[in-house]
């Protein structure tokens, strides 16, 4: 899952480096991140982002998705 995670951020545009089950995310200022990301369901804090054992397949794809507008906000700015 952590590996899909990368590879969904990845074709966001992002830059990212993946860990066995963690994901290091380069998404320029982690507060700004971190509240875009919370908006749209999904919590993360700082650029490592854990993926458990709790987190399923549909967890990891509204990962993702949240991640576009991510992407968007980036390089509207």
């Amino acid at each position: 899952r952590a590996a899909r995670l990368a590879q969904g951020l990845r074709e966001c545009g992002l830059e990212v480096a993946c860990h066995t089950n963690m994901v290091f995310v380069d998404g320029g200022d982690s507060a700004h991140m971190s509240a875009h990301m919370a908006a749209a369901g999904v919590n993360v804090r700082g650029p490592r982002w854990v993926v458990h054992l709790d987190i399923g397949d549909d967890d990891i794809e509204r990962a993702i998705n949240a991640a576009h507008g991510l992407a968007q906000a980036r390089t509207a700015a």
